[in-house]
């Protein structure tokens, strides 16, 4: 019966359609040619600008590709941002745009004096105020090594390297949780354009929620600067009971972030976040709430100073919540009671119960619930009660101190009719109101009915539990308004035209259980831009991606086999596409019309490939195809007047050149040689070392040089593809010998520690603060005796005292088997001595 209710739809549409593509041909035809896909004209002004009445910058002016007036261009950026959102989440951004403070200046002729606020507002309506204190006053930052906790934003980044970055609004942008995914050109897109992209002001800072999208109009106002609340207390301050829970709230909860101190300072927003998680997000997240937005645990004597900061407003005023931990007392329980009273639930429903105890300041509040009928009513250790059958049951609480009791009477009645008409495990049907729409998992839903949820077009988002295995053909088919789905990993077959109209689905997942993406399953999905599927799937049904426009990404699994015909068609976003060895045929038309589509890469040799494959309505191509040589893919680029690249063509070598030139080295020393192999895309670059007197020096297998004795060897390079060879001549000297001060400056009674090189082996000696300056090591002076090893070093830890003389330059010197050198130390009259790993290190040394 559904299909035939498709049937009829389509033959009642055929008329609709027809003018669609009428008009759309029509429009196509008077589209200019280099019209860009989003942005527009960007309009600036504001009684806080020099110039109020501001200016429009044009898409092509932004773009740096037209001026603003004469030969003054937009400077281009080209910036990557760490951000965090309020679920919350880390990841990067990477936009390319214009500074704001540029525009600011060429638009208005900058701020005036009384400028207070600067307010962002895009074409959908959305505003996102800043004051101009945090926008533009206030440095902000991209911490390049924040993800080195992981993706969740309440785990605490590394603050290291922090580097400033200015806010722009971008004309492409993209985003991703790794470097690699936003500095891949190829996923900047304009879809956002114009994007306000900021940096972070500290590394727990939740930036990402008002990085606002399709910019139109930026105003800069003098209006008075408002102030957040003040940052609330679950728990009202004075005489608490040690381990007590203390939760702080801002007033809205969600951008404006609590921040709170427990050592006295005052708190700033780089102190300790108290309420990660946005408040719009608690009930998705209740299983985790409580351990990410962590109650403070009261065990002595404590004050939190708490103050709110948020964007767009003043920081509230910092408030002190002071604790004093309760001496512990025995009080008896004197009653206890229901608060609820008798309740009438009907069956499946359940009820909290809350008991309360007497008194107040009981010491042992443990109470233990029960039912007088589990079998019409059961009752939690907590006090949850669940209706089981119709009938009256009692439920008691009842005090483990004094056995005090109290009961209330529940009287279940019948389940009314659910949203959701289920029979034998199927979901035949929805009735409810649509909107965000979560399946229960206690009804035994095993499978999804064809056109259970058809054409709803109230139906917004959609949560399939887990134990669903099969969702049948056109069930959610043209649910226009329908942008989020999610999938259980029990599902294991996805039918036929599934999701197909679903024009406003951007976000889906596919399980590893599906093996195959069936007729148009996700035909006409305008706004999917991107799917990742599973190594599950073996083939992918005609039509399946057909007029997925927005679709820019999507990998073919190594599993799949076969890929229908007009699996792609009219995809104009996809630029590239790899076809693994894995799949046998690819079926007519089945990239037909994807316009961007410039890369195809088949890595099979004999798949069948089939008619107007890769075609544009004109019956050109855009494509190159990449290939193997003698495969299927080359005899059809060359039948087709396709360009064809060998990915396993030979590119000879025609040259090979040591970077580093000639070179002087100590007896002992070594040296890194870098050979470049010409061209660049030459198919063997191996090369081998050699060296003509490897008494004199020797070469490794990559190049490392070793000056052995004192003379002049040549160093060659041969490469493996061609024989051809270059060569440098290395001049090797006798070792000088040296002093190594670890640190070279410090205070009276510090250490140094001392290392050496360039003496002889199993030589004894002396090394010395020469105070006096005489060359001779007088008494009184700090001194070590040394013998030298095999190598001619000395043990690791050999350290001198820095001696109490008056501040300014010394020599320390060596004297060991009759070989010397020296080294200047400075004294210090203040100060730290300088970082012996990290500080200034000096190698100086004279034979």
């Amino acid at each position: 019966m559904t299909g035939n209710k498709r049937t009829r739809c389509l033959y009642r549409l055929l008329p609709v359609l027809m003018v669609v593509f009428l008009l759309v041909g029509m429009f196509t035809l008077l589209a200019p040619a280099d019209a860009y896909a989003a942005g527009g004209d960007l309009t600036i002004s504001g009684p806080g600008l020099n110039n109020p009445e501001g200016m429009t910058i044009t898409q092509n002016q932004l773009r740096g590709e037209e001026p603003i007036y004469d030969d003054y261009y937009l400077a281009q950026q080209d910036i990557v941002y760490s951000t965090i959102n309020t679920w919350p989440t880390k990841s990067w951004y990477r936009g390319k745009g214009v500074l704001l403070e540029e525009l600011l200046e060429v638009a208005g002729g900058g701020l005036n004096g009384e400028a207070t606020l600067i307010r962002f507002t895009s074409r959908d309506g959305f505003k996102a105020t800043f004051t101009l204190q945090e926008m533009l006053g206030e440095t902000r930052y991209r911490f390049p090594n924040f993800m080195e906790t992981g993706l969740p934003g309440h785990l605490i980044g590394d603050e290291s390297g922090a580097q400033p970055v200015g806010t722009i609004i971008a004309y492409v942008s993209c985003s991703g949780q790794t470097m690699n995914e936003v500095m891949a050109d190829s996923n900047l897109k304009d879809g956002d354009a114009y994007h306000l992209l900021y940096g972070q002001r500290a590394v727990t800072q939740q930036t990402n929620a008002r990085f606002a999208k399709y910019v139109n109009k930026i105003e800069v106002l003098t209006d008075p600067v408002p102030q957040w609340g003040n940052p609330t207390a679950s728990v009202e301050p004075g005489e608490v009971p040690v381990g007590t829970l203390v939760e702080l709230h801002s007033p809205y909860d969600d951008e404006d972030k609590v921040h709170y101190t427990l050592d006295g300072s005052d708190p700033t927003i780089e102190s300790p976040m108290y309420n990660w998680i946005a408040k719009r997000w608690w009930s998705s997240r209740a299983d985790d709430l409580y351990e990410i937005n962590r109650p403070i645990e009261i065990t002595e004597d404590t004050t939190i100073k708490a103050i709110v900061i948020g964007p767009g407003r003043l920081d509230s005023e910092i408030v002190e919540f002071t604790y004093a931990v309760e001496e512990p007392t025995t009080v008896a329980v004197t009653g206890v009671s229901i608060t609820e009273g008798d309740r009438t639930l009907e069956v499946g429903q359940t009820f909290q119960l809350t008991a309360v105890v007497e008194p107040e300041d009981a010491t042992n509040k443990n109470v233990t619930w029960s039912s007088s009928d589990d079998a019409i009513a059961t009752v939690s250790e907590t006090g949850l009660v669940t209706a089981v059958a119709e009938g009256t049951a009692t439920i008691t609480v009842t005090t483990e101190d004094g056995n005090k009791t109290d009961s209330i009477t529940i009287t279940i009645t019948a389940m009314p009719p659910s949203d959701f008409v289920v029979e034998d495990g199927v979901l035949v049907e929805y009735t409810g109101a649509g909107g965000d729409v979560i399946i229960p998992g206690d009804q035994g839903i095993y499978r999804i009915d064809d056109g259970a949820f058809q054409y709803n077009n109230s139906l917004t988002s959609i949560v399939i539990p887990e134990g669903v295995t099969t969702i049948d053909g056109i069930a959610f088919e043209g649910c226009e308004n329908l942008t989020t789905v999610v999938l259980p990993q029990s599902l294991t077959s996805l039918g036929a035209y599934a999701f197909a109209e679903c024009s406003n689905l951007s976000e889906i997942n596919i399980p590893e259980g599906i093996t195959e993406i069936r007729q148009e399953t996700f035909y006409r999905c305008y706004a999917l831009e991107s799917l990742t599927l599973p190594n599950s799937i073996t083939s992918i049904g005609k039509g399946a991606f057909w007029l997925c426009t927005g679709l820019s990404q999507i990998n073919i699994p190594e599993s799949v086999t076969t890929i229908g015909e007009q699996a792609f068609q009219t995809c104009s976003e996809l630029t590239e596409i790899v076809i693994p060895s894995s799949v046998t045929s690819i079926g007519n038309r089945a990239f037909y019309k994807c316009e961007k589509l410039t890369s195809a890469t088949i890595l099979g040799k004999d798949t069948i490939l089939g008619a107007e494959l890769f075609d544009q309505p004109s019956g050109t191509h855009v494509v190159t195809i990449y290939g193997y040589t003698g495969s299927t893919a080359e005899t059809y680029a060359s039948d087709n007047g396709i360009p064809f690249v060998a990915l396993d063509a030979t590119v000879a070598v025609t040259g090979v050149s040591i970077t580093e030139g000639d070179q002087t080295l100590e007896v002992g020393q070594t040296f890194q040689l870098t050979a470049v192999v010409e061209p660049e895309d030459a198919t063997n670059k191996n090369v081998s070392w050699s060296s003509s007197d490897e008494a004199i020096a020797t070469v490794s297998a990559t190049g490392l040089v070793t000056a052995v004795a004192e003379g002049t060897a040549t160093i060659a390079v041969t490469t493996e593809d061609g024989n051809l060879t270059d060569s440098i001549t290395i001049n090797s000297v006798p070792a000088i010998s040296k002093i190594q001060l670890q640190c070279n400056s410090g205070l009276p009674g510090a250490t140094t520690f001392i290392s050496i090189s360039g003496f002889n082996a199993g030589a004894a000696g002396n090394i010395w603060f020469d105070i006096n300056n005489n060359e001779i090591l007088d008494d009184g002076e700090p001194s070590v005796a040394v013998d030298t090893n095999e190598d001619g070093a000395i043990p690791l830890l050999t350290s001198l005292t820095v001696p109490s003389v008056s501040t300014g330059d010394y020599t320390v010197r060596a004297d060991i088997g009759g070989i010397k050198a020296s080294a200047v130390f400075t004294v210090t009259g203040s100060g730290i001595i300088v970082d012996p790993i990290y500080g200034n290190s000096l190698e100086q040394g004279t034979p």
